[in-house]
């Protein structure tokens, strides 16, 4: 899937442009898939190839100086950096499954890492199993 997602978000980009869409000003360069899989690690989450391609394509946005917040792609999506999805990852994922409802039988849902904000948040799943890689989900916390 990672060729379609890569298409999908090289078409994406050039719609923002030809929309003049100031968000492009502030999308930061991609990450190298070495650090990808050495931030993950941290979580014992090894990233499927879609996982390696979003954050390759653009690691989040960044606000230029100077402008006023154009972080938001359309409808108000906001695109995750790796280190904001790391932390929300952290604090709001791994907290529930560990802590909250550490007794109830919700171990899978650790293995969703996200990479944008909407009304709930798209996320990636990463769980090692062939069958389950490059899933992406909206998940509602």
């Amino acid at each position: 899937m990672s060729d379609r997602l890569l298409a999908a978000l090289s078409r994406l980009e050039a719609v923002l442009a030809a929309q003049g869409n100031p968000v492009l000003r502030g999308l930061a360069p991609g990450i190298p898939e070495a650090e990808l899989r050495q931030r993950l690690k941290e979580w014992d989450l090894e990233p499927p190839q879609d996982l390696i391609t979003f954050f390759g394509w653009h690691n989040g946005y960044v606000q230029p100086a100077g402008e006023p917040f154009a972080g938001r792609i359309g409808s108000g999506i906001q695109l995750l950096s790796l280190e904001q999805a790391s932390r929300w990852y952290r604090d709001r994922v791994r907290f529930d499954i560990e802590v909250l409802i550490e007794n109830a039988d919700w171990s899978e849902s650790a293995d969703w890492f996200p990479v944008a904000l909407i009304a709930g948040t798209f996320v990636l799943d990463c769980r090692r199993d062939v069958g389950s890689r490059g899933s992406v989900a909206a998940w509602e916390p």
